[in-house]
């Protein structure tokens, strides 16, 4: 059975950009692995303690001398390890704060890359021995970094790949998320790229379990205005209300309960046709969504 780790790190919460794009991934991976174990972990809310003296001594202490403090912090950076040895699959989710990671992935990190246990030493030296899982990074950025003269202040990517490298992990795909600090509509294109993106990477992963549910996008061909909303042309049915990247990131999260969603959203459907032929009178550039 396959089992997936998710960290997310953004101190942002419902409203982070990269935490709902990797809510997305989750769900595209539980789509295809039905079965899949997951394992969430919310480094935000439930930050793990940064390393302090008793760790850093502990790791060198023989384990029947360790103390109870030392005792203490190696437990939690076992669990961790034990954790990230256990998945198949890894996914990080992380914004860019000042130009590098947040400090609660980092606390993560340290925890985790442990010599003896996630790497070691030999004659040619480190070898990393986390290896066989795939990564999924999805990073989300204010500025654009990719290219221009920002690039050379991206310490987000080069240093998870490398750090990731160094510990076996070298199948690891990236999902950008960029400029999201250019205004509303920009952050919203770029989470919708996001998760398309999202659903373009399970389909490259694993082309034949994809080919056989392919999952409807938005917006639907020939709706290319700019404000054009998914509800704007057409009255929607329940499964593409329920098909929509958005509520399926919400459901694969489980910050709501399928059964409770889709009530929700009959009752949204029931009340739609008035607001499609206000909005075919008006134009969809004046539209807006159901609330």
């Amino acid at each position: 059975m396959t089992s997936i780790l998710l960290l997310t790190s953004s101190p942002r919460g419902g409203a982070s950009h990269s935490t709902r794009v990797a809510a997305g991934v989750l769900e595209e991976l539980r789509r295809v692995h039905p079965q899949a174990s997951v394992i969430v972990r919310d480094l935000a809310k439930d930050p793990v303690a940064h390393i302090d003296e008793d760790f850093v001594t502990g790791i060198f202490v023989p384990s029947d001398r360790l103390n109870e403090e030392q005792r203490e912090r190696l437990a939690q950076s076992d669990a961790l390890i034990d954790e990230l040895l256990a998945a198949d699959v890894v996914v990080i989710a992380v914004a860019m704060i000042n130009f590098g990671i947040p400090s609660t992935l980092k606390a993560w990190i340290d925890h985790v890359t442990r010599a003896g246990r996630t790497f070691q030493y030999g004659e040619s030296g480190p070898r990393g021995l986390v290896t066989g899982k795939q990564v999924i990074l999805v990073e989300a950025k204010g500025g654009v970094y990719s290219e221009g003269p920002r690039r050379e202040l991206d310490h987000v990517t080069p240093y998870l790949l490398q750090l990731l490298a160094f510990l076996g992990m070298t199948d690891v795909k990236v999902i950008g998320i960029e400029g999201t600090a250019l205004g509303p509509e920009a952050a919203e294109r770029a989470v919708g790229t996001g998760l398309e993106r999202a659903i373009e990477l399970m389909r490259e992963l694993t082309p034949d379990a994809a080919a056989t549910t392919p999952p409807p996008h938005w917006p639907p061909k020939g709706r290319t205005k700019r404000n054009c909303m998914p509800w704007c042309h057409s009255e929607p049915t329940i499964a593409e209300l329920l098909s929509d990247p958005i509520v399926r990131a919400l459901m694969a999260a489980d910050r709501v309960a399928p059964e409770e969603l889709r009530a929700n959203l009959a009752k949204i459907a029931g009340t739609l046709e008035p607001q499609h032929r206000e909005v075919r009178q008006r134009g969809c550039s004046q539209a807006t969504s159901p609330a």
